[in-house]
């Protein structure tokens, strides 16, 4: 069933048009997203969906009827919006806030029809340890997270987002996406994301359309509509894409064809993701392990990693996979050390870092004793540790370990 109708629209915004002729449907039970470089009309299209802007022309239908035609109340028991940022003038509890979503469908007189709604949402958002916490106690990330959940509180069939990820490290964005995505699928409804990581709208997108100008220049599923040539003329400057398992969107100068060598991450758990991660955006082929099987972020490294030499799950490094690792790192040009937790069962990894010609370290999530101890692993086995305040370019004019990760 279409949720969301767009029928030629068009908006300017004081006298100057922002979006043209604008045709698409979103269905029930899928996540469509809206991409395109800033300025595109991304936010503006998403705001005709919950009445804040009316279109010059053409029309907007939430579940069959014009947007316009509706009450505000009415609206906001069919289309939960998480907007790109929201100012709070008042010092509220994470739990009142996310119990503004209820106020739609609260009755004036008598209780709430759906009293588990808010213990449901703050679940979902994993928030439940900051029920009492004051809401400008939390990071960005956090806030981001309930504003999130108060969405999902109003349990409306539609759920429109501008830029849900842009206050969150790629961990939780990933969480968050995973989150939304199950929703739709789960609860059957219809969510419009406007998001500005290409990869990650491949990735939890059933269908993208992708904005110039104000126009929709392609439609279709991510494959489709983000070839190099979509995405170049869209954004402008060059990219590189792939297509296996999911669409991947690599963006990059000519400067960087010869920065493309592999880079070894020796990691777990988010910290691993966040190293995989940026250096997948800069442009560089990465190859990681040895890591765990049940490393609950395994799935997603995997997806961004070219090679991953990953255990059994609950099982010891062993020596066949440190001599797999031995020879990724000798073809890497670098090597990075990003670490979650760090165990004596992670340590045989290290011995392939011996001969690496760099080695960074990310141990922000560890412990001070942890981290300590974690050095002094290291430095027992022989490798060579790059100092934690290089982050300036080399003489060669290459980029530093430490920089590519950052």
């Amino acid at each position: 069933m279409t949720a969301v109708t767009f029928d030629s629209v068009t908006v300017e915004l004081s006298g100057e048009r922002v979006l043209e002729d604008v045709d698409l449907g979103v269905e029930r039970g899928e996540v469509f997203g809206v991409v395109g470089a800033n300025g595109a009309g991304k936010s503006t299209l998403l705001r005709t969906v919950n009445g804040v802007l009316t279109p010059e022309s053409g029309d907007v239908e939430l579940l069959g009827d014009s947007v316009i035609s509706l009450s505000h109340r009415e609206r906001a028991r069919r289309v939960a919006t998480l907007p790109q940022s929201t100012e709070l003038s008042f010092e509220y509890t994470v739990e009142q806030v996310v119990e503004m979503g209820r106020h739609a469908s609260t009755p004036r007189v008598g209780g709430d029809p759906e009293p588990d709604a808010v213990d449901d949402a703050m679940e979902d958002a994993d928030l439940e340890e900051f029920r009492g916490r004051s809401i400008d106690d939390v990071s960005g990330g956090e806030r981001q997270r309930v504003l999130l959940a108060r969405c999902l509180a109003q349990r409306t069939p539609v759920v429109v987002m501008d830029e849900p990820t842009a206050s969150l490290d790629v961990h939780r964005a990933v969480e968050v996406l995973e989150l939304v995505h199950g929703l739709a699928r789960v609860q059957d409804k219809a969510v419009l994301a406007a998001i500005h990581d290409l990869d990650l709208a491949a990735r939890y997108c059933d269908r993208i359309a992708l904005l110039a100008d104000g126009e929709v220049t392609a439609m279709g599923a991510p494959c489709d509509v983000l070839s190099e040539e979509n995405v170049e003329d869209a954004f402008g400057g060059r990219v590189s894409t792939s297509h296996e398992g999911f669409s991947r969107v690599s963006a990059f100068s000519d400067s960087m064809e010869s920065q493309r060598e592999p880079v070894h991450v020796v990691g777990n758990g988010g910290a691993c993701l966040e190293a995989v991660y940026a250096l997948w955006k800069k442009g560089y082929r990465v190859t990681v392990g040895a890591i765990s099987g049940n490393d609950p972020c395994l799935s997603t490294i995997d997806s961004f990693a070219d090679t991953v030499v990953a255990e059994e799950p609950y099982s010891r490094v062993t020596p066949e996979s440190v001599e797999r690792v031995r020879r990724l790192v000798d073809d890497a040009e670098a090597a990075v050390v990003a670490l979650s937790t760090f165990t004596e069962g992670f340590t045989p990894n290290f011995r392939a870092l011996e001969d690496a010609s760099e080695v960074a370290l990310e141990l922000d999530d560890l412990t001070e004793d942890e981290a300590e101890e974690c050095e002094e692993t290291l430095a027992k086995h022989g490798v060579r540790v790059e100092p934690s305040s290089d982050t300036q370019e080399r003489d060669d004019g290459a980029l530093s370990t430490r920089d590519r990760v950052s």
